[in-house]
């Protein structure tokens, strides 16, 4: 019996440990709200079907964490920020919020710390409806012509004053 019992017991504990990465999606309205535990020691990426630049005009972003003992970690160029708790922090109960605006898109997402992985998502991917995912691609495209438009009539004009000098 005693041998059934310490079978049944590491049995419980390596299932627990070889849990598996777990993703949430998203569909983006214009005001989400998403509510996650975040298990200290591990993190959540929040992934974005644009990328994260808050010096872009035609996609604006900004990031505000409330609380402190949640960190946020971003790179431009990219499309996703990291959201974990903070090391310094302890392993009490905290709770944040993390407000991001992008695209004209308004995101509160709540974070609590929690130590059940099976409520721990490591990955967010928030999704465009197919609708607004065209209108992105066509605003996208649009802007890239009206650059590529600007300046190849800068190189026109250009060589007619090259072809008059010579």
């Amino acid at each position: 019996m005693k041998y059934l019992i310490c079978v049944l017991f590491i049995l419980f504990f390596s299932v627990e440990s070889q849990a598996s990465p777990r993703i949430k999606h998203v569909t983006i309205k214009q005001n989400t709200t998403v509510t996650l535990n975040v298990a200290p020691g591990l993190g959540t990426k929040f992934i974005f079907p644009f990328v994260l630049d808050e010096e872009d005009t035609v996609i604006p972003f900004s990031l505000l964490s409330t609380n402190p003992a949640f960190i946020t970690k971003r790179e431009d160029g990219h499309n996703f920020f990291i959201a974990i708790v903070d090391p310094k922090a302890g392993h009490g109960k905290f709770l944040g919020n993390i407000f991001t605006n992008v695209a004209g898109y308004h995101i509160t997402i709540e974070l609590r710390t929690g130590y059940e992985n099976k409520k721990h998502y490591t990955d967010v991917i928030f999704n465009l409806s197919d609708e607004k995912r065209e209108t992105l691609i066509q605003e996208g495209v649009r802007q890239r012509t009206k650059a590529l438009e600007k300046k190849y009539q800068e190189k026109l004009a250009s060589l007619d004053g090259a072809a008059t000098n010579k």
